[in-house]
């Protein structure tokens, strides 16, 4: 049996407000903070922020919110879920936009980690220890931050 916060069972981390979007966004059952890249509750996080980011970017919607769901065991999210919250442009529509992410973007906790090089921080990219001090989101060095999906999801309404 694996256990001990190796593999996620006993830390539970803290689910602090500041370190998400406020009251702007819903809070999951996951908790990023104290939590280390493999886990999908800061990992995923970071992703789901970097495809809202992008759809916006590519003009795509005027707001985004991204759910992704993981099991335990399971590399893929048992779950893609993009909420435009009505704001769309014509001929997109949330189950596309869920739909084009599931089948572009592989999204597995490696996938995740080799995207964003989370296993490799720098004083460049980012340092974990200012991530903690400073926010996880709004720093442009943040590779999570990056707007360079954006013609990937142009190429949806071409």
């Amino acid at each position: 049996v694996n256990h001990s916060s190796l593999h996620d069972s006993g830390l539970t981390g803290r689910k602090l407000i500041v370190d998400s979007f406020g009251g702007y966004s819903p809070i999951g059952g996951g908790a990023q903070s104290s939590k280390d890249y493999t886990k999908v509750d800061r990992s995923g996080l970071y992703a789901a922020r970097w495809i809202a980011k992008n759809i916006v970017a590519a003009g795509l919607a005027k707001k985004c919110i991204v759910q992704l769901s993981y099991a335990i065991g399971m590399a893929k999210p048992t779950s893609v879920s993009v909420d435009t919250m009505g704001t769309q442009i014509a001929g997109v529509n949330d189950d596309m936009l869920s739909n084009f992410v599931s089948e572009n973007f592989a999204l597995t906790p490696r996938w995740i980690t080799n995207k964003f090089g989370l296993d490799k921080p720098g004083k460049d990219t980012f340092l974990y220890a200012k991530v903690a001090a400073k926010g996880q989101v709004g720093n442009a060095k943040y590779p999570w931050e990056k707007l360079d999906a954006v013609d990937t999801f142009k190429a949806l309404i071409k």
